[in-house]
């Protein structure tokens, strides 16, 4: 099995995707490096997306690549990155992957044409919650530049999921036509994210370093008295 990882890098795309390409032709063997903004992946988190469309998260890179390309960048990234101004934001094992896609068609080669798209997924890959519903309105029938109704309908959707370069491929065959409309793709990680490198430690016991649960321990909270109602806590 072929482990990927997605690394979140900061720095300058150019500079990031040009160091990446470097390491990657002096490389021997057949290794994966999807940039996430070329490939339909979307930010991780609703955070990181929320970042995207405020335009604050614009200088950050997702990258998804293999265990030996993950190790050589974490290493090169060590010894070059503080003259690049490059750092490792944080480094997720990838389990799965899946994405939903809807489609619309108005005549029955238009359908047939989507139906055959979906009927052969890739090995891999799995449709899941596919619908389909299809109208036919005899009374629609005439001349399609006169006729004020379609008489034939087909709406479609449903989730594809499996293993990232499965879905990735499949999404980019299925994104060809023009009627069918494809969401970013969304990663699902193991259950454990790895550390994360490149960045100096943090102060003990500071956010970054702390788990939610334990963010507040230690942290007494004043307790004050509503008018007319029991006791509340201030935070």
């Amino acid at each position: 099995m072929n482990e990927l990882f997605e690394i979140v890098v900061e720095g300058p795309y150019v500079v990031i995707k040009a160091f990446c390409a470097g390491m990657l032709s002096g490389m021997s063997g057949g290794h994966q490096l999807l940039f996430s903004r070329d490939r339909g992946i979307g930010r991780s988190t609703l955070l990181e997306r929320l970042k995207v469309w405020a335009h604050i998260g614009e200088n950050m890179s997702h990258l998804v690549v293999d265990r030996e390309f993950k190790e050589k960048l974490d290493a090169a990234l060590k010894t070059t990155a503080p003259d690049m101004e490059l750092s490792v934001i944080s480094t997720k094992p990838v389990a799965s992957s899946q994405f939903k896609f809807r489609y619309a068609a108005y005549s029955r080669s238009i359908a047939r044409q989507l139906k055959e798209l979906l009927d052969d997924p890739p090995r891999g890959v799995t449709l899941r919650n596919y619908r389909t519903k299809e109208k036919v309105i005899a009374s629609a029938k005439g001349p399609e530049g006169y006729a004020p109704l379609h008489d034939f309908e087909l709406h479609g959707e449903g989730e594809v999921m499996g293993s990232l370069l499965s879905v990735v491929a499949f999404r980019e065959r299925l994104v060809t036509h023009a009627m069918l409309q494809a969401d970013e793709i969304e990663l699902i990680f193991g259950e454990n994210a790895l550390p994360t490198a490149n960045r100096g430690p943090g102060p003990t016991g500071s956010p970054s370093n702390r788990s939610p649960h334990n963010r507040n321990s230690g942290r007494r909270h004043p307790r004050r008295r509503s008018s007319g109602g029991p006791y509340r806590s201030s935070s």
